[in-house]
């Protein structure tokens, strides 16, 4: 181009430059991208990120997009909040199983007889820490393991004594049982009776066997007197009205059969004797049966007040579980206490249970100066007085 004339070219260049820049050019996919730039980089699960995003779009007038990001962050916080209480419940549930395998510590060392009191107080107490720990850990109420040790010493002596309650309704239903099964074999004859009397005895049942057949036999011999009055044909003698009136026959009654009819007499005696006789050995065969309830109602009232009377912080002194579990675990206490309550008369458990704790409020071998372990028990007080035992009640306005 050196020597040439260019000037038709520059000018058609300045006549292009000067057509260019008589008009705006378009910047909006350049201000578009630049302010792009300046968006967050965020985490699309993160609240406080896609807050950020938010403002951002406020401030750029992205006012869709930034409705949006909102409604997003509100379906966050939603699906974050449930996730926090799955977790919460999951978290107590995992606590709550921890919880249990404390409780079941500490029901298996209360019950443990292998170990000592003392040692028994200080693993305990080192139980209840763990579980108020457990509860905190967990996010629990601490409140739900502030008595732990106590309930589980508690729950321990309820399933005890509703063992021997069991128990006792066993024996209950097998004396029942023995009773009917002599009966059974009386009516079948004289050998299958003795075979049922030897079974009886041998399944623990003697008192219920030897009981059973006295009353069969003073019943038998009862039988054999009314059926011989049938056999005289002699009018009425003294003897016969002196029967009469022993079987329940008023002298009115008596004056008023004929002289003349002595069987007709004699035969109302006879079904007045048996009935009577029947009524008797009734009566008796009941006696043994209510010892036998007695002896198996002492074991299951003494279970439940040792899981009533429990305080597993008091192995320093007796308390009335050590009282009862004492008495529970020597077989010639408990015949003696079932021998008070039978001659007591007591009509009914509670009557038997009154009896009980009199007996064990006796048996109280406490510190001096110490609250008896059944006045603590009965909230009540006692003193003894010309050497009677008195209960003082408080009075209160």
């Amino acid at each position: 181009m050196a020597g040439s004339d260019q000037s038709k070219n520059l000018g058609g260049m300045l006549s292009q430059m000067g057509s260019t820049l008589g008009r705006a050019p378009d910047i909006s996919q350049l201000t578009k991208n630049i302010t792009n730039t300046t968006r967050p980089n965020v985490d699309p699960t993160d609240i406080k990120g896609m807050m950020q995003l938010q403002n951002w779009q406020q401030q750029v007038g992205r006012e869709d997009a930034a409705r949006t990001t909102q409604a997003g962050i509100g379906q966050l916080r939603a699906a974050q909040a449930k996730q926090a209480e799955a977790d919460k419940a999951a978290k107590a549930q995992q606590g709550q199983a921890a919880l249990a395998q404390i409780n079941q510590g500490m029901q298996a060392l209360h019950s443990n007889p292998d170990i000592s009191e003392e040692v028994k107080a200080e693993r305990m107490a080192a139980l209840q820490l763990r579980a108020n720990e457990t509860a905190t850990t967990y996010g629990l109420n601490p409140l739900s393991t502030m008595n732990m040790a106590a309930d589980a010493v508690q729950q321990a002596n309820a399933l005890e004594a509703q063992q021997v309650n069991l128990s006792a309704a066993k024996r209950s239903n097998q004396r029942q049982a023995a009773v009917s099964m002599l009966s059974q074999a009386e009516a079948k004859g004289p050998e299958a009776y003795e075979a049922a009397v030897l079974a009886v005895t041998e399944n623990g049942f003697g008192d219920v066997a030897r009981t059973y057949d006295q009353t069969k036999r003073t019943y038998d011999t009862q039988v054999k007197t009314y059926n011989e009055v049938m056999k005289s044909n002699v009018p009425l003698t003294d003897d016969d009205k002196a029967l009469a009136a022993e079987v329940g026959m008023t002298p009115a009654q008596i004056a008023s059969y004929s002289t003349e009819l002595p069987n007709v007499f004699r035969a109302d005696v006879r079904k007045l004797g048996l009935e009577k006789a029947g009524r008797e050995r009734k009566d008796a065969a009941t006696k043994p049966m209510e010892y036998g309830v007695v002896k198996d109602l002492v074991p299951a009232i003494l279970s439940d007040l040792q899981s009533e009377g429990g305080q597993f912080w008091d192995w320093l002194d007796q308390d009335l579980e050590d009282i009862a579990s004492n008495i529970l675990e020597d077989e010639a206490k408990l015949d003696g206490l079932a021998a008070k309550v039978k001659a007591s008369g007591a009509k009914n458990p509670e009557e038997a249970r009154a009896i009980l704790l009199e007996e064990l409020r006796k048996q109280d071998t406490s510190w001096f100066g110490r609250e008896n372990a059944v006045d603590e028990f009965l909230g009540t007080e006692t003193r003894t007085v010309n050497g009677k035992t008195a209960t003082i009640t408080e009075v209160s306005d």
